[in-house]
This record gives structure tokens, sequence and C-alpha cells, in this order.
């Protein structure tokens, strides 16, 4: 065929950079859209994933390009959906990684409207929910984009959070490379996004969203950084989702409220559903019994400047109860020549330019 030549041109270029060759969602294999080959089919092939114009990076982190790469007003979206159920893991074959491009690899999804991602453009509306992040290994050479960098490689993985609600879902997925990251711009990203359809699930709706483009900026630690030199890296973007945390630190344990002394036994452990967020139970305690001290505090009414003594939230704030205790009948206003003896009750104590190429 005629365009046979230029596929292998095109193949040797793209050597240089790279794209998501393929991947294996739900039991099904999925080839992706092949800017260098797909333009020139005819009819071009009906894809999952939504076209990119090259192997080439976004390097402008304002641009509608760092979506999903495609063009200046983002990618077209694709004609088909992957089914895959909620809890699955995804595998993404990329072509062949340069071993300079070291850097993270990041998955985000976003909610597509109950018809599909047919017709969803995101444009910069904060819908994003990070999914997979895998970055430096301390401070050692092994990245995320490491595995990539070896003829035949397992490609990356990202698995679809079991809790989310069922529904069509657009998948983002990257790799950063930042041999040249160390003044702006200079970190080359490398998006793509597929579309799915998600079964099961729970009825999670995640927080924590960003936009593209807006997640990342110039001077964020992720996106300005000198990868020669052997110091901590910081991923570019929001906290990871999950479900048992939705991307957010957990909220700190309720002190316990004050009751009536009681012998109580050890707090059974408590089950999170996987589809709510909570903050983590008390920990298990006895905390009183029925040999709790009292303290007996003796005054001789009448009190000279009038101070109730605090008792139980439970019982009135009288100076001197009555003798049968029942203090619910006790008017305010007692005796002041009585004299009484208060007894406290049991207190608890609580202590690119996309053409340039590299």
């Amino acid at each position: 065929m005629k365009y046979t030549a230029s596929i292998v041109g095109f193949a040797a270029v793209a050597a240089a950079h790279g794209v998501i060759e393929s991947a294996s969602i739900g039991g099904e294999e999925y080839e992706f859209y092949n800017p260098f080959q797909d333009p020139y089919m005819n009819p071009a092939p009906e894809r999952i994933s939504r076209k990119v114009p090259g192997n080439g990076p976004v390097e402008d982190v304002t641009s509608a390009d760092i979506q999903c790469n495609g063009f200046n007003t983002g990618s077209e979206p694709a004609p088909l959906h992957a089914t895959v159920e909620a809890g699955s893991t995804v595998n993404l074959r990329w072509t062949l990684w340069p071993e300079s491009h070291v850097g993270p690899s990041l998955t985000y999804m976003a909610k597509c409207p109950d018809s599909g991602c047919n017709d969803y453009m995101p444009g910069d509306d904060a819908v994003w929910f990070k999914i997979q992040e895998a970055g430096r290994e301390g401070t050692s050479n092994n990245w995320g984009a490491t595995p990539l960098m070896v003829e035949g490689n397992s490609g990356v993985d990202y698995t679809i959070p079991e809790c989310i609600e069922p529904g069509f879902y657009l998948v983002r997925h990257e790799l950063i490379a930042l041999h040249s990251a160390f003044s702006y711009p200079g970190a080359q990203f490398y998006p793509g996004c597929h579309q799915i359809e998600v079964t099961g699930g729970g009825s999670t709706q995640p927080t924590d969203l960003v936009g593209f483009p807006g997640a990342y900026s110039p001077t964020d630690p992720g996106v300005t950084y000198d990868a020669y030199q052997a110091q901590e890296y910081i991923l570019p973007g929001p906290k990871l989702f999950t479900c048992s945390g939705s991307g957010t630190s957990p909220a700190p344990a309720p002190s316990p409220e004050p009751s009536s002394p009681t012998t109580t036994s050890p707090a059974a452990p408590v089950t999170t559903p996987s589809a709510v967020t909570s903050a983590p139970a008390p920990s298990s305690t006895s905390i009183a019994n029925d040999d709790d001290e009292e303290e007996i505090v003796d005054d001789e009414c009448p009190v000279e400047d009038d101070e109730e003594e605090e008792v139980d939230e439970d019982e009135d704030e009288d100076e001197c109860p009555v003798e049968d205790d029942e203090e619910d009948d006790i008017d305010e206003d007692l005796d002041d020549e009585d004299d009484c003896e208060i007894e406290a009750p049991e207190v608890q104590r609580r202590h690119w330019d996309r053409r340039s190429y590299q």
C-alpha cells in the first residue's frame, strides 16, 4: 500500500517519544488511536481512545492540550466505550519509552453524562479525581516510567475504585518526562484519554476535584524539578482518591462524652463500608467501673457566697439536695439556714510547543 513507507517512517520517529498503543480492559483487548496510521485508513477504525496529534509532548500546563493532548481545543470524543467492572484493574501498554525521559505516571477519571462520553468535553471544569500515581522511589533512579523503558514491558496498571458510582467515565492517563524540567517550560507532558463504562460500584461521589488546565502550575515542585539531583519528588495534582479516605486525611477521633459511671466492655470493631468516607472509631477502652472513687464535698450551709455546686447534667443545680433525692420537684430557692451535706456525683476522669520533540 502507498502509505506503508510513511507508516514505517512515522514509527521510527515515534520511538523518540511515545503514545499508548493498546489496553486490556474488562477482559477485552483494545487498540488505541494511532496518529501514524489511523488518519490514513479508510474507513478510519473506531476507538475507545481520543485522538492525539502525534507522539510529542505538551509543555504549557495552561493550554487546553494538557487535558487529552489534542490540538488546541483538546481531543474530540471517541465513538466507543470499554465496559469494565468497578474494582477491576486496567493495563495500558505504551510504545517503548526513552531511557532519558525519567518521570512519573498519573491517572485521573471524570464522570461523563448519563448519555455517555461521546459528546462530552470537560473544558476546564473541575471534574477530575486522581486514581493512580507512581513517582520517584525515594532519591533513586527508579521512576513511575522506568518499567516502560524495557522492551516487552508490561505497561502501566490502574485500578477503578470499587466505591464510585456506575456510569460513563473519561480516563486521563499521562507520563511526565522531567529530563529538562529544571526550568519552566521544560517538563514534557504526554496525556491521553479513553472512554469507559463502569458497572457495579457503589454510590461515592469523589471530592477534591481538579480541572485541566488548572490542576498544574508552572511553579509546582512536580513541574519544575531537577531530576539529576538526589532529592524527593512531589507528585503534581490533588491527593490520590481512595474509597476509604476520598483523597483526604481522616477526621480526628471524637472525645468521649461525659456519662453516668458504668462498667463497659471494649467497643466492638467498626467496619466502615468502602463506599463511605468516615472518621476512625474511638479507641476501645473501659471508661469506668463500680470501684471508681467518689469525691465527697462537705460544705456547711448556708453558703456565704451562694455559689452553686456543679452537678451531673441530669440533676438540678441546687445547693442542698433534699433527703429523698426527688430533685425534679425542688424549688431552686432553698432555705439558706439549713445545714446540709452536698454529695458530688461520681466523676468520670477523662483525661508541545507540541512539535518540539526532544
